[in-house]
C-alpha cells in the first residue's frame, strides 16, 4: 500500500470536507513543491474551440478562472465508509486515467476545502478553490 496516499486518506477521514483532485502539470507551470497552491486554470473558450492562453501573445495576459481544474478522484464514498484501500486504488485509477487523457507523465494530487463538480463539458471535472498541492507525481514516481 503506498504509505502516502494512505496519510492523504486517513487525513480525509478525519476531515470529510476536504476534497481530492489529480492535475496534468503543463508545460508553462512553475516547479511545485509539496504545500503549494497551484496556479489556476485557463478559461476554455467554446466559440474558438480551444483554451484562452492560447489565443494570446503572452500567457500573462490570458483569462483564468479562479480555482484549478482536476480530474476528481471519486473517493467520496470510501471516505465516508472509511474504506483506505478502495480510496487508495480510486486514486491510483484516476492517476493513471489523467496520465492518458492529458498525455503527460507529470502531474500534481490537490487537496481542497471548495470544490464544484457542476463543469458544463466533463463530469470529470473537479474544480478546486484554494488548493494544496499533496502529491507531486514525475514520470510515474510520487513525492509526499
Amino acid at each position: 500500500m503506498n504509505e502516502g496516499l494512505k496519510k492523504i486518506v486517513e487525513t480525509m477521514i478525519a476531515n470529510e470536507s476536504l476534497v481530492l483532485g489529480v492535475r496534468n502539470v503543463t508545460p508553462e507551470e512553475p516547479e511545485y513543491k509539496i504545500g503549494d497552491e497551484p496556479r489556476n486554470s485557463y478559461v476554455y473558450d467554446w466559440e474558438a474551440g480551444s483554451s484562452s492562453v492560447e489565443l494570446v501573445d503572452d500567457p500573462a495576459d490570458a483569462e483564468m478562472y479562479d480555482y484549478t481544474c482536476t480530474t476528481d478522484t471519486k473517493i467520496t464514498d470510501y471516505i465516508f465508509e472509511e474504506d483506505v484501500e478502495g480510496a487508495i486504488e480510486s486514486i491510483e485509477a484516476k492517476i493513471e486515467d489523467n496520465r492518458r487523457e492529458y498525455f503527460g507523465n507529470d502531474q500534481i494530487l490537490v487537496l481542497g476545502y471548495r470544490a464544484d463538480d457542476a463543469a458544463e463539458d466533463d463530469e470529470d471535472e473537479l474544480d478546486i478553490t484554494d488548493g494544496e498541492v499533496v502529491a507531486i507525481i514525475k514520470d510515474g514516481k510520487m513525492e509526499f
